[in-house]
């Protein structure tokens, strides 16, 4: 009941912001990472920031902040692809939040 909560509370923080997010979740074993890349009002040209999640590790834990950027913002992408290409080397199975792994 706690997961289900939360995770409300995250999407409704989401669209109070007007961000749209795109995920990505890494898997290695038992082993769950994700990487968020949102933009404001879910337009590539806007704000954005790339978030890192450790669920196994640190499971309900604040997740990292990568980059926020105002306005050179398609660094948020280079960002998030660069640790997906890293943990992809690590032998983590990486796939767009709705794609199979």
């Amino acid at each position: 009941m706690k997961a289900v909560m939360k995770i409300t509370g995250v999407l409704l923080a989401l669209v109070s912001v007007g961000a749209v997010a795109d995920m990505t979740v890494c898997k290695m074993g038992d082993i769950t990472r994700r990487v968020e890349l949102s933009h404001q009002d879910g337009d590539s040209s806007k704000p954005c920031e790339a978030k890192y999640y450790k669920d196994t590790e640190q499971p309900g834990a604040e997740p990292q902040l990568l980059a926020k950027y105002n306005v050179e913002v398609a660094k948020c992408k280079e960002k998030t692809d660069a640790l997906i290409q890293k943990l992809t080397g690590m032998g983590f199975n990486c796939a767009a939040e709705g794609a199979s792994q």
